[in-house]
């Protein structure tokens, strides 16, 4: 079945915004750099899609998401999140601003993970590591990016404070991908 014109299925995660676009904005610019060079296959994230993944869904079927948004409006912390963003870091076909771990977010990922579990979602085998995807790239842009990492991989970009958490559409359209917010959810009564 293909998926792009399944219309009862959505491509789908949890996470939180990320709202400290202005203070990475020279980052961008260095990136947007890099990408001139085609050669690099750079793509930039869209400062409207920059988020902190807390759970990827993948495929979610339209029949979920009632019992989905339902179990996730369940789940409360005792407070916000302080988010402090620092360094960079690369995944292999990623750069990401690194989120320093903290036990509130982590606790808030492995209960998203647990309940999503319980739904039918696959759980995570992997330790969670927090971050913020800025740009995707084929191999040939390693080279300048380790560039960039040597000038800004301890850069500490700012702190920011979440009160809510977001279950996301991801859509893959011809200029890129867009995230759309199905729901909101508040962290705290």
């Amino acid at each position: 079945m293909n998926f792009k014109n399944d219309k009862n299925k959505l491509r789908c995660f949890i996470g939180m915004r990320f709202s400290l676009a202005k203070e990475i904005r020279f980052l961008q610019q260095s990136l947007a750099h890099i990408a001139c060079d085609p050669r690099s296959k750079l793509r930039i994230v869209d400062e409207s899609n920059l988020h902190v993944t807390l759970k990827f869904l993948g495929t979610t079927e339209h029949n979920q998401l009632r019992d989905l948004t339902k179990a996730l409006s369940t789940l409360k912390l005792k407070s916000t999140i302080e988010l402090n963003c620092r360094g960079l870091g690369l995944f292999y076909n990623s750069i990401w601003i690194g989120v320093e771990r903290n036990e509130t977010l982590c606790e808030l990922a492995a209960l998203l993970d647990k309940k999503c579990a319980v739904l039918g979602f696959k759980q995570e085998s992997k330790a969670y590591v927090p971050h913020v995807t800025v740009a995707r790239f084929s191999k040939n842009a390693r080279l300048d990016l380790s560039r960039l990492m040597s000038a800004y991989g301890d850069s500490d970009w700012g702190s920011f404070s979440v009160s809510e958490f977001n279950l996301y559409k991801s859509q893959t359209l011809p200029q890129g991908a867009r995230y759309s917010i199905i729901d909101s959810f508040s962290l705290t009564d």
